[in-house]
């Protein structure tokens, strides 16, 4: 059995198990945070080694009034690769203006539109080229970025 597995990989989100040939064989895990490590057998297995690690999660300066609705879940943003993804719940800005603005670096190239939830009800979420993420109608009772994603390139 593959030994030394990176403590981040004790319980693992998935796994797979590639088959090169008849006497070598890949296993890649997908770790809780989503990293991704790899060990390979050729008569013996080779040490675990680390793929990939996403970035840690970044929380950005509010804007217009929007506060974060709790402490536990907070609008923050990160990039997996050249994907960006958004997490968190606000209140109490002004619908229509911005809620942060995004850095350059993680910023689409023109705008993009999304679905969101706000309030129990639909709404929708543009993010624009400068940076400028805005719920564009909505409730400003509660406004959900929670899965929000898109590619940067």
């Amino acid at each position: 059995t593959a030994t030394n597995i990176p403590s981040s990989f004790y319980t693992y989100s998935s796994g797979t198990v590639y088959k090169r040939s008849s006497n070598q064989i890949n296993v890649v895990l997908m770790g809780r945070d989503n990293s991704i490590a790899m060990a390979q057998y050729s008569d013996t297995w080779s040490d675990w080694g680390i793929l990939s690690t996403p970035e840690k999660w970044k929380t950005p300066v509010l804007l217009n009034g929007w506060l974060n609705a709790d402490s536990t879940r907070s609008a923050q943003y990160r990039k997996d690769g050249s994907k960006v993804i958004l997490r968190g719940n606000m209140i109490s800005g002004t619908i229509g203006k911005p809620f942060f603005v995004l850095p350059e670096g993680y910023r689409p190239k023109g705008v993009r539109y999304f679905a969101a939830q706000s309030s129990n009800a639909f709404a929708s979420l543009a993010i624009h080229a400068d940076g400028n993420v805005v719920g564009n109608n909505g409730s400003n009772a509660s406004f959900s970025i929670e899965g929000i994603e898109f590619y940067i390139d």
